[in-house]
Order: structure tokens, then sequence, then C-alpha cells
């Protein structure tokens, strides 16, 4: 498909839904138990999947790309959740979902020690 400025934000749109149900057929697959995709009935919820490993209660934050590079970017209300739930959240990368995709996995270890770059810089107006 051509992304054009029309059609960008539903191109976007459809791909993150693409990007969490292959994670969710993923986690599926490596025997996950109790998969909500909870972005798609809370948009504005922090991370996108809850499942179950062993009983265990995990969160999924999934990112997605058409390229096949391995960047993403998160919020800082993500990297605190993060942050604040170490052993039991997960961010899954999807590259190049239009294509070929490939799903990588990040622990909240994994994701602190990844090179960072800052790519944006808030401004406020407080007069």
């Amino acid at each position: 498909d051509n992304v054009t400025p029309d059609n960008y934000v539903g191109i976007v749109s459809d791909n993150c839904v693409l990007a969490r149900d292959t994670v969710a057929n993923y986690l599926s697959d490596m025997q996950a138990e109790n998969i909500r995709l909870l972005k798609n009935v809370y948009p504005y919820s922090i991370y996108d999947i809850e499942y179950r490993i062993s009983g265990n209660k995990k969160y999924a934050i999934v990112q997605q790309t058409a390229t096949k590079e391995k960047t993403f970017t998160l919020s800082t209300e993500k990297i605190q959740f993060i942050n604040d739930f170490p052993e039991d959240t997960f961010l899954f990368l999807v590259t190049d979902i239009c294509d070929n995709k490939k799903i990588f996995s990040y622990s909240a270890l994994d994701i602190n020690s990844l090179g960072k770059s800052i790519a944006a810089i808030r401004f406020e107006d407080r007069k």
C-alpha cells in the first residue's frame, strides 16, 4: 500500500492492531493462557496485552515498525510501568509488519540496557 497523508493514520492504526494480534498468537503458541487484548477494549491502557504464564499474570507492551530496524519509542508512563513491574512486563517488537513479520521480546533488564536517544522534547506554555 502507498502511504499518503490521507491514509497515514488508518494504516498506522491497522498496523498496531495487526501487531497486537501477531503477539497474541505468539503468546498462545508459547502456552500463555487467559490472553486479553486490553488495548482493543481500553485504548488508553498503558499495556496492550494481559496474559498468564504458569498462573502468573504478565503484561505485554507491543510496538511495531514497517522496517527491519529494531527501534521503538516508549512514553515515560510505559517506562515507569516496566520499571515498576520488571519481572512481569515484557515489550514485544514486531518488525517488518507489512511483509515478513518478526517478533523480538525484551525484558525490563533488556530495555534498560539498550541505547537511548531523545527523539522529542515537550514544550509547555506556563503563562
